[in-house]
């Protein structure tokens, strides 16, 4: 009988174990994530990237082949100015396939040496920035497109650089215009320095599928 009883207070044990893990997991998954950072000697691959995306998709008759390439637009390189990136990411429910993603990319001539910096938006020889957001396992869907108005600031804050942008977004190469029409964001963070060698697929780097840069791993 003492065997029995001890059997069944191990059993449980690890039903409560369990419920503790899962429940665990839940919150964690729960929890959005942002990741932000600046890098210097930093710029754009391809700024114009979604432009010329636009114009292969009018010639696509499929649009299947379209696949989620507007990401691309925040892959960065080597060259001149600062990059200051903004990643956010969220795991979703317990669901399969419902992560979201949020990605803005700003270019700057110059703008992470100065206390305080205010740029309009609409001279891109001096800022430009991309934005794309969507779901992370529908990246054909998501929406991209350039800030083509508003206002940058940048306020340094000890070794971070206060950023906050804020200005129209005009949708461009995005599949989906029934719900990707011209927006307002508004968006502040504070971003730390890396190394560009410190960039990941999600932060920046080219990926093997646009899976690679809808995903923070």
């Amino acid at each position: 009988m003492r065997i029995i009883w001890l059997v069944l207070k191990a059993i449980v044990l690890l039903c409560l174990l369990l419920i503790v893990i899962v429940a665990g997991f839940t919150f964690y998954m729960s929890f959005d994530r942002t990741d932000t950072f600046y890098v210097k000697d930093t710029q754009f691959s391809n700024f114009n990237y979604l432009y010329e995306l636009d114009e292969e998709l009018k010639k696509e008759e499929d649009l299947r082949l379209y696949d989620g390439k507007n990401v691309y637009v925040h892959r960065l390189a080597r060259g001149q100015g600062t990059v200051y990136g903004y990643r956010w990411y969220s795991n979703g429910t317990t669901n399969i396939d419902d992560e979201t993603f949020k990605k803005l990319t700003i270019w700057v001539a110059d703008g992470s040496e100065s206390h305080s910096l205010k740029f309009d938006l609409s001279n891109q020889e001096q800022v430009k920035i991309a934005y794309t957001a969507g779901g992370s396992a529908w990246p054909d869907s998501n929406c991209s497109g350039y800030f083509t108005s508003g206002l940058l600031l940048l306020e340094k804050a000890g070794s971070n650089v206060s950023v906050t942008v804020k200005g129209m977004v005009t949708p461009v190469a995005s599949r989906s215009y029934d719900y990707c029409g011209e927006q307002e964001i508004v968006i502040e963070f504070s971003a730390g320095e890396i190394a560009f060698s410190q960039l990941s697929p999600w932060l920046g780097i080219k990926g093997e599928h646009p899976y690679d840069e809808t995903h923070r791993r």
